[in-house]
């Protein structure tokens, strides 16, 4: 899966589970993250960082979900 794909599927997940009003914080996050990713600054802190600010934005069953792909992104990223 190219990293385009892995963004979509990531975005789509996560506009899902945005709570009303909160769209727009939400692009601004994935764009952050998505910008990272690509200048391989994507790192424990950082999502340490970020989980914060998802968890006000995101639905609160889906908080969960969304830590174990953030997870899975960063366990991803360092082993290329």
């Amino acid at each position: 899966m190219d990293m385009s794909t892995g963004q979509d599927l990531f975005r789509n997940f996560i506009m899902e589970g945005v709570l009303p009003g909160k769209e727009a914080e939400a692009e601004e996050l994935l764009k952050e993250g998505f910008a990272r990713q690509e200048a391989g600054t994507f790192d424990k802190d950082y999502v340490d960082e970020v989980i914060p600010k998802y968890s006000e934005i995101l639905h609160p069953d889906r908080l969960d979900s969304f830590k174990l792909a953030a997870e899975h992104i960063l366990s991803t990223l360092s082993t290329i």
